[in-house]
């Protein structure tokens, strides 16, 4: 197994973790004219320096990545298909989640509406009210995946091993 495939399935086993989004609900916020003074256009964020990536492109990128990816999630040895811009949406959106999704006091404006922050994490496909869990360090997403990998081969070498000595007996 190349080294690019274990690091797609570290990006997608951290990816798995932070996007607690459906498709329907990115689109819902992507699409709310309440919410379309959030996230830079493509351009703006470019000449900023942001990168050059905006909510709004992820967000649209999200949408066709999130069904693709639904059979694989939870497991690490398979993953989707995905072409190499939506690798690059994934590690963009696991960045982006991940350096604000501790800020619970910036998430809600004084009267209780969703602050830009917390629209904008949205875009990126996570949301902080949908349910709180575990938010794994890098270090034991890695072990986990290396983990399976490990668990994976060694059932593959058990099987072999079993074939031969069948054939052995015949």
């Amino acid at each position: 197994m190349g080294r690019s495939s274990i690091r797609r399935q570290i990006i997608f086993a951290k990816w798995d973790r932070v996007t607690n989004m459906t498709a329907a609900e990115i689109s819902y916020v992507l699409n709310n004219p309440e919410y379309d003074h959030v996230s830079q256009t493509s351009e703006q964020a470019r000449k900023s320096g942001a990168g050059v990536l905006a909510g709004r492109d992820a967000a649209r990128e999200l949408i066709k990545m999130i069904p693709m990816a639904a059979k694989f999630r939870g497991q690490y040895l398979n993953l989707p298909e995905w072409n190499d811009r939506q690798w690059f949406v994934a590690s963009r959106a696991i960045n982006f989640i991940s350096r604000f999704r501790d800020l619970s006091d910036k998430m809600y404006n004084k009267d209780n509406s969703p602050s830009d922050l917390n629209v904008s994490i949205r875009f990126w496909g996570h949301n902080v009210d949908k349910f709180k869990r575990h938010f794994p360090k890098s270090k034991e997403i890695k072990h986990e995946v290396r983990q399976t990998l490990k668990q994976e081969k060694e059932k593959q070498k058990n099987l072999k091993e079993s074939f031969i000595d069948r054939l052995l007996l015949l």
